[in-house]
């Protein structure tokens, strides 16, 4: 993690938060304070003053002024008084996976070329909300409902689900919350090696920690302040041995001319680090955008070469590869896993039932 170039607050009874006093604590430790810091955050009640004051900073350095990039520089402490647990909006016309997603932090410090949030945010802040007893009460409500199927819950949404845990300490808290319910599970999506911190927790069997994943080609070239291949294999590898459930989402792949390659050889580098048995899902992804994305991302970064390939609006409303295309990548690396290890469950996100049947032999089942 980098410093900080601000630390702001919403108002001045933020610091009554145990969650307030937790990152201010870690950050100290981190030393991830900004230079000439004087101990208490800047009051700053309106998203105006806060974009004015960070373009402000901007400015006077040159740098990107886009607001995501903006806001992977100021850090601002607030409360929410609204709804922290929803379902995951899916998209229209895809098969969906009936997720349900607690938003704790807004805007991720990793840089990644095809984020959607660059099209999704306009806050200029990394925005964490402290006000965690209305949060897990909202989680508690959820789960103590009676499930139809096994609830699964996430953080990773509009930010990494790790990225700045050490700092919030929010993965611990919400694992012991959901370690009351048998029929709950717990996902960590994260594109960090950060696993050390939790891996004293008592009560795993309720966890998946899981990894976005990439091969080491496009990581390096899209995925920019993540960590390395090599580190997420090994970060899998230790909470794996640690007793934890563990999955890979290779989403959003991307098709290049070394495709069938590089990808079938990154899952072998899983499968030789990782127990199978240990492996919850694999999941599988295209690239697939909203439109005014592709302006953006090769205005912030124009050596991409995410667009080379032809695209077509889907029915959702995002620009996704051919049909082909995707149906091809998903057979190929479906086939490639069970051949590794026969009966991994893999499913893929965002996607119609066409491609399922043609890439996958068959429908999801319910709850996948």
């Amino acid at each position: 993690m980098k410093a900080f170039e601000r630390i702001t607050m919403s108002s001045p009874d933020i610091l009554k938060y145990p969650a307030a006093q937790r990152v201010l604590r870690n950050l100290e430790k981190y030393n991830l304070f900004p230079e000439n810091y004087e101990g208490v955050p800047d009051v700053v009640d309106t998203y105006e003053e806060g974009q004015r004051i960070t373009l402000e900073a901007v400015k006077r350095q040159g740098r990107d002024g886009h607001p995501v990039a903006l806001g992977k520089r100021i850090l601002h402490l607030t409360t929410q008084p609204g709804v922290f647990l929803k379902s995951c909006p899916g998209s229209n016309n895809m098969l969906c996976c009936h997720y349900h997603i607690v938003n704790m932090v807004s805007n991720c410090p990793f840089d990644c070329s095809y984020c959607y949030l660059q099209t999704y945010l306009n806050q200029p802040m990394t925005t964490i909300y402290v006000n965690e007893d209305d949060i897990f009460n909202q989680v508690r409500e959820i789960c103590a409902r009676p499930p139809v199927d096994q609830l699964r819950i996430g953080t990773g949404e509009i930010a990494d689900s790790l990225a700045l845990d050490p700092l919030t300490g929010f993965s611990e808290r919400l694992a012991e919350v959901m370690a009351e319910f048998p029929k709950v599970r717990l996902e960590l999506k994260t594109k960090s090696k950060n696993v050390e911190h939790l891996l004293h927790i008592p009560k795993k069997d309720h966890v998946i920690i899981s990894w976005s994943m990439n091969p080491p080609e496009v990581i390096n070239a899209e995925e920019h302040g993540t960590a390395r291949f090599e580190e997420r294999v090994a970060a899998a590898a230790l909470a794996a041995k640690a007793g934890f459930n563990i999955g890979f989402h290779f989403d959003p792949m991307i098709y290049r001319e070394d495709w069938e390659t590089i990808y079938p050889r990154a899952v072998d580098a899983i499968l030789d680090a990782v127990p199978a048995e240990k492996i919850h899902w694999i999941s599988l992804g295209a690239l697939r955008y909203q439109p005014q994305l592709k302006s953006i991302a090769l205005k912030r970064r124009p050596e991409t070469t995410l667009f080379l390939d032809e695209s077509v609006m889907g029915e959702d409303g995002k620009m996704r590869y051919l049909r082909q295309h995707r149906t091809e990548m998903f057979s190929k690396m479906n086939a490639h896993i069970q051949n590794r290890a026969p009966g991994l469950n893999t499913y893929l996100c965002m996607e119609t039932m066409p491609v399922w049947q043609n890439a996958m032999g068959k429908l999801p089942d319910r709850g996948f």
